[in-house]
């Protein structure tokens, strides 16, 4: 059987093997499938990865030094013959490349967060997710008109070691829940139904407020039932749950030592996020937070092995701190820290209620639509654009007392840096397993394509 310490020994003596670096997860699960209520089935799964990378440094066309790397995995049924062959292929794919070189970790001092519930162990895991299973009943139950159609839950229990040829160590232990659901809603007699999916991943079951989003749910899909397109045209758009993390995505992705240094961002320290735009709204502060306990980003080591940490990118609208890892850290003369981490968001002042039936400038007495779930929303990172097909949300046609109605289809288009110089953030906050931040923010207008 192939242990990490004969595929450590492996590349270590592998001709064209510079640097190599090992991530070995060990990998234990338990899986509910429950359908119309009833268990259909338990099942367990375990595994074992080494996944591997090596470094080739050879000379560049023009004789300067260069390094190439190349991955691939190990798993214990793998022969020394199998784990040598991958070896070579991977040496010659390594010695392609022509990067500047840059160095492997060496011994550093790790963190500990937490990461690790005891509830969601592989001993404990199967009485946990029928305690769930139970729950999530128990909450469809008290919804009229709404029932289960089918749920899956997964607990999740990691031992993950890295080690590099430079002596860099470290090990933790991690779990998971993930789950999703699918409700769905019927009107009386009528045969037509509506569904509402939702699935969520935590590192802990004491973060997954189930009762609360089964209600949610719920209340989503019985107004679903006959919603149309919402009016065509530019109004303000109010945004909340997961989606607003998404909408975030290109701020982390330019603020990246990757992208200044590929050149698809211009942004420094320093630098103001937005460009020249005028700010009109509330001021982004934002953050990479590696450390935060039991966040699903949350590791005592990087993907590249550096030690995780707590990066403040923006503040009050400013560029503070670009993220880049070891290689790209090693490029631009920056201090090196770490992957990217759980996204932390600094809450605005306006209360929720507020930015959907406030007046004055945070709602204002015009119609706006809220929307509460997208079918997809996946900004461009490069230049912000975004556009998403609505899966539900609510067309107001007036301030508060005004008529709302339930919307579906149609598109909210824009882009996030435009978006942003004129927004409001909501007082309160909502953690979703990677994300803490405000629950919805307020746009001072969107495209909006409907009827």
């Amino acid at each position: 059987m192939m242990t990490v310490g004969m595929a450590q020994d492996l590349l270590g003596r592998a001709e064209g093997v510079a640097d190599w670096e090992t991530w070995t997860v060990t990998r234990r699960e338990a899986q509910l499938y429950v359908i119309g209520g009833e268990t259909e089935s338990l099942r367990r799964v375990s595994s074992t990865r080494i996944g591997t990378t090596i470094h080739h440094d050879h000379p560049a066309r023009d004789g300067a030094p260069a390094r190439g790397t190349a991955s691939f995995d190990v798993v214990p049924s793998d022969s020394d013959a199998e784990v040598a062959e991958r070896l070579a292929e991977g040496v010659y794919t390594a010695s392609l490349p022509c990067s500047p070189p840059w160095p492997v970790p060496g011994p550093a001092i790790y963190p500990a967060p937490e990461t690790h519930d005891r509830s969601l162990a592989s001993d404990s895991a199967a009485a946990t997710l029928e305690a769930l299973r139970e729950r999530l009943l128990r909450a469809v139950a008290l919804e009229s008109r709404i029932r289960l159609s089918a749920a899956e839950f997964f607990a999740i229990e990691e031992e993950t070691a890295y080690a590099s040829s430079r002596g860099a160590a470290a090990g933790w232990p991690a779990t998971k829940l993930f789950c999703e659901f699918v409700l769905l809603a019927a009107e009386g007699g009528d045969t037509s139904q509506a569904e509402s999916y939702h699935s969520v991943t935590y590192r802990r079951v004491d973060d997954f407020p189930l009762e609360e989003i089964v209600a949610t749910r719920a209340r989503y899909a019985l107004d679903g039932m006959g919603a149309g397109p919402p009016p065509t045209g530019r109004v303000p758009v109010v945004v909340s749950g997961q989606d607003v993390a998404r909408l975030l995505g290109p701020f982390v992705s330019a603020t990246s030592g990757e992208a200044v240094y590929s050149e698809l961002s211009s942004l420094a320290r320093g630098a103001r996020l937005l460009g020249e735009r005028e700010a009109r709204g509330d001021q982004l502060s934002l953050t990479s937070d590696g450390l935060w306990p039991y966040g699903v980003r949350t590791a005592a080591a990087a993907r590249d092995g550096l030690p995780m940490s707590r990066v403040v990118l923006v503040l009050d609208g400013v560029v503070r701190n670009l993220l880049a890892g070891q290689k790209h850290a090693t490029y631009l003369g920056l201090p090196p820290a770490g992957g990217p981490g759980n996204l932390v968001l600094s809450a605005g002042t306006t209360p929720l209620a507020d930015l959907l039936f406030g007046d004055g400038a945070a709602a204002g007495g015009g119609p706006f639509l809220h929307v509460v779930a997208f079918t997809d929303l996946y900004p461009d990172r490069t230049r912000g654009d975004f556009g998403g097909e609505i899966r539900l949300g609510y067309y107001h046609e007036g301030g508060r007392g005004g008529r709302v109605r339930p919307v579906h289809g149609g598109s909210v288009a824009g882009n996030v840096y435009d978006a942003f110089a004129d927004a409001l953030l909501s007082r309160e906050v909502v953690f979703s397993g990677d994300y803490l931040g405000p629950q919805a923010v307020r746009f001072a207008a969107l495209t909006v394509a409907g009827e």
